[in-house]
């Protein structure tokens, strides 16, 4: 499943660092985004860095006259099953917070 480990299977790592040593850098700009769209309401858009692997704020745009009456919401579409579990389990050990989804 990840290049850097020597199994095809999912091992949910017990920490932040130890997901650091094997992180993905797909999964890891994943949830490092979804992060950025949940503090708040009307996040600004990202872009990635020089580096390809940092998300930064995108300096051209501005949220000021974006007013949406409901909540912001997040949703991953994922076309490879066996890449849901770490899509739900890397959030949680990156910044605490988990996801809910549905496979309708």
């Amino acid at each position: 499943m990840n290049p850097r480990t020597t199994t095809d299977t999912w091992k949910k790592p017990c920490s932040v660092a130890e997901w650091e040593s094997v992180a993905s850098t797909k999964l890891d700009m994943l949830a490092k985004i979804v992060h950025h769209h949940l503090q708040q309401d009307n996040a600004l858009p990202l872009k990635v860095s020089d580096d390809g692997q940092t998300p930064e704020v995108e300096d051209s745009t501005t949220n000021e006259n974006v007013h949406h009456t409901e909540c912001d919401c997040v949703v991953i579409f994922s076309v490879f099953p066996s890449s849901n579990a770490a899509i739900h389990d890397v959030p949680s050990i990156r910044f605490c917070f988990i996801f809910s989804f549905s496979l309708t």
